[in-house]
């Protein structure tokens, strides 16, 4: 009589047991890892996009168009970034009054959290110069003899030796600093 040979395992059995033990792992770190603090912020900066394009659709659109795209009146703001906004609508330049051979500064006429809104609606259109940060242009512990050098190489034809702003062409100035 033969002996009943034991009983063998399915050659793919281990396979089928890994792939569970890598569900159930990945389910419980799921279930009881911290909230991800990505996706929080992700949500806050998709809200401000929204709360920008209100804002753009108000006092931006008739000038640059429904979807930033530019017209007649006004430039493409694709690509230009959140620092043109920052720069711009921060010193009152836009909205413009009046058209002009260029925007004078006036009073600001939006928040900061509005102007931030505005800004993050704009670099969603596509990429450009974001704003600067405090950090970034804080002048401690900067070459100031180098930056000195930069901004008269670079600079100072416009916007005077002394920055603050020079006559230009066709009716233009050179802004000086906020």
């Amino acid at each position: 009589m033969k002996k009943l040979s034991a009983r063998r395992r399915h050659p793919l059995a281990a396979f089928v047991v890994l792939l569970l033990a890598l569900a159930a792992t990945g389910g419980l770190y799921t279930a009881f890892a911290p909230a991800d603090k990505a996706q929080a912020e992700e949500t806050a900066q998709s809200l401000a996009i929204e709360e920008g394009k209100k804002l753009y659709a108000v006092g931006c659109s008739s000038c640059h168009g429904t979807g930033g795209q530019g017209s007649s009146d006004g430039p493409s703001l694709v690509g230009v970034g959140s620092a043109a906004v920052d720069f711009q609508v921060g010193t009152g330049r836009m909205p413009l009054q009046q058209p002009g051979a260029q925007a004078p500064r006036k009073k600001v006429i939006y928040t900061q959290a509005e102007i931030d809104q505005m800004a993050a609606y704009i670099a969603s259109l596509g990429a450009g110069p974001t704003t600067p940060t405090a950090k970034q242009y804080s002048p401690e512990g900067a070459d100031i003899a180098n930056g000195g050098t930069l901004f008269r190489n670079n600079c100072a034809q416009c916007h005077n030796f002394t920055g603050e702003g020079g006559a230009l062409t066709n009716g233009k100035y050179a802004p000086h600093g906020r």
